[in-house]
This record gives C-alpha cells, structure tokens and sequence, in this order.
C-alpha cells in the first residue's frame, strides 16, 4: 500500500474507510483514547522503530488533521496500530485473536479532568456544532458541483466516450489478475482545505483527467465499472467530499492509475475531457456552470473555516487531557508493540 487518509468529511458526513485499509493486516493493535493522551505520538514511535529495523511503513493520516495519524502499517510483518476512538468505527470481533485492545484510558488522572468537567463539556459541544455546521456547507457544496457536472455531463458524447474507455481498458488496464475492490483514500478535505497524501507511489504509468469541469467522473467511474465486471485487481481514492464519486482508480495487475488532475500527481498521460464534450451543447449551460462553480467555491471555504473552528476546540482538549495524563504509562505499551516488530 502507501500513505493515505483514514476517512473522508463529505456531504453525509465523517465517511471511515480504516476497516477496509486495515484488512490485510493479520494482527491489528487498537488504540483506545481521549484527545492528547498520546495515540498518534504512540504510532509515530511504532513507524520509527519499524522502519529503524528496516521495514517499510504506511501511514495513515487523519482527514480532519493530516499532522497526526489514525494507523500505521507494517506490511512487511503483517502488523498495524490504529485509533480506535470515535469517529472511527472499528468492531473487535477477533480481541485476543487477530486484534488487540490497547486502553490509554487507565493512564488519565480522573481528578484532575473532574475539576474541569464543565469546561470540558461545553468544548465538546461547540466542537460537535462547528462539524454540524461544516457538513451542512459541505452538503450544499457539493449539490452545487453535482448540479454543475450534470450539466457538462449531458454535453458528453457518450458513444465516444465509450469507445475510447474500452480501448484503454483492454489495451493498458486489463491484466486478469483478480481481487477486490480496496480503498486508499489520496485526499482529504480538512481545516487548511484539501490534503493530499503519496497514495500510490507504485503506479508506473498515470492517466491524469483533465479540463472536465466535472464530467472526469464519467472516465473513473466507467474504468471500475469494467473492472468490476471481470473481478480485476482495484483500489480506488473516495472523493473527499462527495460520497458517491472517486477522484482515483488504480489497477495494480498493470500499475496503471487513473486520477484526477486535482490530486497534482506527475502524469504520464492526460485524458482531456474536451475531446469528448459536445462544445455547442456545453455552450447552453456554461453561465450555469460558471456560476454553480463559484457558490460551491464558496460554500466550500465556509465549510474549511468551520473545520479549522473544530480543530483549534480540538486543540483544548488535548491540552486538558494532556494535562492529566501520566505519559510513563504508554512507555509500557509502546515496548508492547515494539516486541512484535523486534522479533
């Protein structure tokens, strides 16, 4: 795999893919918290002694902070550490077989939280209304560029299109190795805008998607569809804001990946978009294009504000749990993990 995000803040809310990436992992240590007692420090210390040892490791970034971790990955040994904490959705069915529960809890001073328990509360709440607010921009945000790439979508020449996604599929995708459909979000839309992790660092040739004004989707979407039909190899990049878009697909059976020029990664080659739009048709709708375009720019910069809002009352509470934290504690269970990594 590679570095990416655990999730994504969309229209219908927080969207967890940490299931899904952690899936190949034969034992899985989960870390169980409050904001500040040491989760993504413990993991950092995991990354570092593993790669010390010479293995490689993936990281996991948060989609609300990309300077901190929700998992790191030790491919090489089958071994990953993670958050367990909300918003993470992470069921334990295999505790003591494959899983591991790691509780930081016990290691809090409760005396010390209790005389701040007003304060506390009153943080969370106003946290948890800045995200209420954040997703309501989100979700009108993207009706917006929904609304903007229906329109272009309708100026494509649909047969044209099709034609030229079956060449690409049979001639530089197709490669019969067979899989499941995995997830590997390259984005984030977080409090400083959008994130963008080294996702796919394998991939040998990349088809950017250019000039579509939303209409990409129509290629990313059209490449899974044929891939999932004949059970190819696929991991594809959620959009990170909309639940029912990619901005990613990559086929690893031929290290081609295919993804939207916003991600900014270094290209091979680019689909332009324009060779299949209909330009007299496009031209009808290109004020409403313009100008759903700007109210969801819009729309999406309040949502970023709100977000940035959330992670500075974040940013209390770590410190608040910080301060009634006994940090010796999670030495302990750092040497825990570094056993399985040492041995």
């Amino acid at each position: 795999m590679a570095d990416c995000f655990a999730g994504a803040n969309t229209e219908i809310g927080y969207r967890g893919y940490l299931p899904n990436i952690l899936a190949s992992s034969d034992r899985v240590f989960i870390i169980k918290g409050s904001p500040g007692s040491g989760k993504s420090t413990l993991m950092k210390r995991v990354a570092e002694t593993a790669e010390s040892e010479g293995h490689r490791v993936d990281r996991v970034f948060c989609s609300a902070d990309p300077l901190s971790l929700d998992a790191v990955i030790v491919p090489g040994l089958s071994i990953a550490v993670a958050d367990g904490t909300s918003p993470h959705t992470m069921d334990t069915p295999e505790v003591g077989i494959r899983d591991t529960l790691i509780d930081l809890g016990r290691y809090l001073d409760t005396g010390v939280l209790a005389a701040r328990a007003a304060e506390v509360r009153d943080i969370v709440r106003e946290k948890k209304l800045r995200y209420a607010e954040a997703y309501k921009f989100i979700s009108a945000a993207v009706n917006a560029s929904r609304a903007a790439a229906d329109a272009v979508c309708r100026s494509l020449d649909r047969e044209k299109l099709e034609r030229y996604l079956d060449r690409l599929y049979a001639g530089h995708i197709r490669s019969g190795r067979k899989g499941d459909v995995e997830y590997r979000p390259a984005a984030a839309f977080t409090g400083s805008g959008r994130e963008v992790a080294d996702a796919f660092p394998e991939a040998e040739t990349v088809y950017e998607v250019t000039r579509g004004r939303g209409s990409g989707s129509a290629v990313l979407s059209g490449l899974l569809r044929r891939a999932e039909a004949e059970g190819e190899e696929t991991v594809v990049s959620p959009s990170e804001t909309d639940s029912e878009l990619l901005n990613a697909v990559y086929f690893p059976g031929r290290a081609v990946l295919v993804c939207d020029s916003r991600l900014g990664f270094r290209a091979d080659r680019h689909i332009n978009m324009e060779r299949f739009i209909k330009k007299d048709l496009l031209r009808t709708c290109s004020g409403f294009v313009r100008m759903a375009g700007t109210l969801a720019s819009g729309l999406y910069d309040s949502a970023e504000e709100r977000l940035r809002e959330a992670g500075k009352l974040h940013g209390i509470l770590e410190r608040i749990y910080g301060e009634a934290m006994d940090f010796s504690g999670i030495d302990a269970e750092y040497n825990r993990i570094a056993a399985y990594i040492r041995a």
